[in-house]
């Protein structure tokens, strides 16, 4: 048969001729990553490696009638002509081995005439040494990125040097002497290219030109002991405290060269703007309102997080000394879909926490204030755009006491003024539970503006000093209304009522804490939500917590109704805060919330804390800034995005490279500089959705199964082909028996389960079945569904809400238990 390359469309009669083809012309000479697609055309694998795209062609050569075709290795091992591969892989790794760029008996027999022309003037000894130099830098640039020691590079460097030293003088021996010359040529120039980066200051100096550099920014002087060497005694030295900062005009500027960005900032803006229901910034009042943005729609919209994390083992003796805080920053102009993609994350600042218990905040914002106001001010300059991009900071996200800490306010909630949005005194947020109330005054951009000269050790309002952010001409703190989601509700509020409701339930004896513990470990989460199953509860645990992280608690409030489905009859008007607290999340956690959902928003929140207040005792602070919400929801669209889930996950990239490196010194200059690596040689990634999927089936449409529905449907002919797959990736996991929500009739959600996930010409397409959703039980916060026979397409891509679900059986009826309201749009 007939082998056609499938990047040049080369046609080729042998597997060998093709595989040297593809691995001289393309992997060497491709300065990017290459995504190969079997060239058997009932086969849709794909593959990025050389070496596993070379195994799996000759399976599929030597045995084509075979219907799985599956990416791992132990298919050998299946293939009844196992001798006959094993010969033919030894057949191509010893030709392949032997590339010559002088052959020119590829193909049919005949010289390609462009091939010809690119093997004279093309591919030289030179050009393909460079070429080679490339890719030894992206494995070292790999090495580093994955927090391997620069030590342990060099050493893993001198000795591939000394492997590829040995492989050359044997290969000079077996060589005729024509070839001989041009192989040292080759040789001596791949072995000076590993020599170029053998030793620690020739990585570092290759790189700080390679990346957006972090520079260190001195922010004061300390006094410290220094080892003498010839006395060999400690003296005492100044020592200068610095902290790690990237320049952001920098990043934005080499962020901004990627085509996978620049699209959008070219779109129509008006027409991304909505005025019925909040789904993203662009429907928010602070771009609305925002002057820069009247005048530059497609500005740079820039939103700051800031927190720290620990280093090393959160109990040991070196707890608080590597303790480091961060400033992160994403980019608000791209889709939803990619801001919790931990590479979409990048780094504005690293710094050690014990400085900032010495110096200002204000110390670190500085150089990153006095960045964005060039930005708004003159904007940088990009490619694709005849004029300079402005742009300015939009949104902040953080913890409650990081909050404090960026404007500036007293760090506790002890405070007399603790909240960050209003002026009530912390004995009115015990009884006053609606934003609009007289005694509830916000802090407005004319509060900042008026703020007096603020003495040390006093405080005007729980603020004791004036925040540089305030500085920038089109952002204000009075202006935004940031709130945590995750650390609010979450870790706070959810924790507390259900330790409340449990401690009830069994001083009441209705149920043991045994039982409880019992039901939540043998409830069935599904494959979804396990990874996410919660602990064992602990409602002897001083404080409002009971032993969740944030992600477990989400999934034990979402759950408990049905785990405790028999017991809410025995329970009192008490439950109804669980019901009550449900319902303010399923807004609150929502991508897309209608302006009329504010206000029944306001009306829930003000319910639940009447009765927390009843049955429960005291407001916690937390409860006080969920009054806020609403109004944060029209300020600043879906909280879901300004949450601090996805930028405490980027925490964990630097624990671990902290972990592997076991390099304590410098920490934030040593772990900004191995980022900004990682995200270089990840730059193809970014702001870009990656689809993938399981082994595959080959069916013929004539003979499958749905063969009259996705005829009808798709409108494919009877002859096309198709694969079958088991599970597919592209932004969310989906699998067969995953719902998925197709549509929203009126306030009821469509599902569809997933029965068949089928490719056809590499694009994805769902089987589905019909379930017919019969109401909403609010007391068990879940949807009662019941299956139909109706069989149709459906296209992942066109989902408006594309996280799936599985299906919950209670009592022989099954419930959908949602995460967030369904809005029809």
């Amino acid at each position: 048969m007939d082998l056609k390359c499938v990047i040049c469309f080369r046609t080729f009669t042998e597997i060998t001729k093709l595989l040297q083809h593809i691995r001289l012309w393309h992997f060497r000479s491709s300065r990017e990553n290459l995504s190969l697609k079997c060239c058997n055309n009932q086969c849709a694998s794909t593959f990025n490696t050389y070496c596993g795209y070379k195994k799996h062609l000759v399976k599929c050569i030597i045995k084509p009638s075979v219907n799985v075709l599956c990416r791992n290795d132990d298919f050998i091992d299946e293939c009844t002509n196992a001798e006959v591969y094993r010969n033919t892989i030894c057949s191509i790794t010893s030709e392949d081995s032997n590339i010559n760029p002088s052959d020119q008996s590829e193909g049919n027999g005949d010289p390609h005439p462009s091939d010809l022309n690119e093997r004279t003037h093309g591919m030289s000894v030179e050009t393909i040494a460079s070429d080679i130099s490339v890719h030894i830098i992206s494995f070292i640039s790999k090495l580093m990125s994955m927090g391997m020691p620069l030590s342990t590079i060099v050493t893993v460097v001198d000795n591939v040097d000394e492997l590829m030293n040995c492989v050359f003088e044997d290969t000079l021996d077996i060589l005729s002497q024509n070839d001989n010359q041009n192989c040292n040529i080759f040789f001596n120039t791949i072995t000076a290219s590993i020599q170029k980066y053998n030793s620690v200051y020739k990585i570092k100096k290759f790189f700080s030109n390679s990346v957006v550099t972090p520079v260190e920014v001195a922010v004061g002087v300390r006094s410290d002991q220094i080892l003498h060497k010839a006395s060999n005694t400690y003296i005492e030295k100044n020592v200068t405290d610095t902290f790690t900062y990237i320049p952001i005009l920098n990043t934005l500027s080499a962020l901004l060269q990627n085509e996978n960005i620049q699209q959008y900032f070219t779109r129509d803006y008006g027409s991304l703007v909505k005025s019925d229901h909040f789904e993203t910034f662009f429907d928010s009042d602070s771009y609305k309102k925002n002057p820069l943005f009247k005048e530059n729609p497609n500005a740079i919209l820039i939103q700051l997080y800031f927190d720290e994390f620990e280093c090393t083992a959160p109990l040991g003796s070196k707890t608080g000394i590597h303790k480091i805080g961060a400033f992160y920053f994403n980019i608000r102009n791209i889709p939803t879909m990619y801001l919790g993609q931990l590479d979409n994350i990048h780094v504005a600042a690293l710094f050690y926490s014990s400085d900032l218990k010495k110096y200002s905040i204000n110390k670190f914002l500085q150089p990153l204030v006095s960045d964005l106001k060039i930005l708004e001010r003159d904007g940088i300059e990009v490619s694709f755009l005849p004029y300079k991009l402005k742009g300015t900071l939009v949104a902040l996200s953080f913890d409650n006491l990081g909050g404090n800490a960026l404007m500036g306010m007293v760090e506790s909630f002890s405070a007399n003024y603790f909240c960050r949005m209003c002026l009530m005194h912390k004995s009115d947020t015990q009884v006053i539970f609606n934003e609009s109330d007289p005694l509830c005054r916000a802090r407005n951009q004319e509060f900042f503006n008026t703020l007096p000269e603020i003495e040390v050790g006093s405080n005007y309002y729980g603020i004791k000093a004036k925040s540089v952010l305030n500085e920038l001409q089109y952002f204000n703190l009075g202006n935004i209304s940031s709130v945590d989601i995750m650390h609010d509700i979450l870790e706070g509020v959810a924790q507390f009522e259900i330790k409340s409701i449990l401690s009830y339930l069994v001083s009441k004896k209705i149920i043991s804490l045994n039982e409880v513990n019992q039901r939540i470990f043998f409830f069935n989460y599904g494959s979804i939500d396990q990874c996410t199953k919660p602990s064992p509860v602990n409602i002897e645990k001083s404080g409002a917590n009971i032993g969740e992280r944030a992600a477990q608690t989400w999934t034990l409030v979402r759950y408990l109704p049905l785990i405790l489905i028999d017991v809410i009859p025995k329970c009192d008007e008490r439950w109804n805060i669980i019901t009550l607290l449900l319902e303010i999340m399923n807004i609150s956690f929502a991508p897309i919330i209608p302006v009329a959902m504010t206000y029944v928003l306001e009306n829930l929140i003000c319910k639940h804390h009447h009765l927390v207040k009843q049955y429960i005792g005291n407001i916690l602070p937390k409860h006080h800034m969920m009054i806020h919400y609403p109004q944060a929801i029209r300020n600043m669209g879906p909280l879901i995005h300004l949450w601090a889930m996805r930028f405490e996950s980027k925490h964990g990239y630097f624990k671990d490279l902290v972990n592997k490196g076991k390099n304590f010194k410098n920490l934030p200059q040593t772990l900004s500089i191995r980022h900004q690596i990682k995200q270089s040689i990840n730059t193809h990634k970014l702001y870009k959705l990656h689809m993938t999927f399981g082994p595959v089936k080959h069916f013929d449409l004539s003979n499958y199964e749905f063969k009259d529905v996705i005829i009808e449907e798709l409108d494919v002919p009877n002859s096309v082909t198709l694969n079958e797959t088991r599970f597919l990736k592209c932004g969310f996991h989906y699998k067969p028996s995953f719902l998925v929500c197709v549509k929203v009739n009126g306030q009821l959600p469509i599902f569809q389960e997933i029965i068949k996930i089928i490719l056809i010409d590499e694009q994805p397409f769902f089987i589905t079945k019909s379930w017919e959703t019969k109401e909403f039980k609010e007391s068990l916060n879940a949807f009662l569904i019941k299956p139909s026979i109706e069989i149709s397409i459906c296209d992942p891509k066109l989902l408006v809400y594309k996280e799936p679900y599985e299906c919950k059986t209670v009592s022989s009826s099954y419930y959908i238990v949602p995460k967030h309201i369904f809005v029809q749009i």
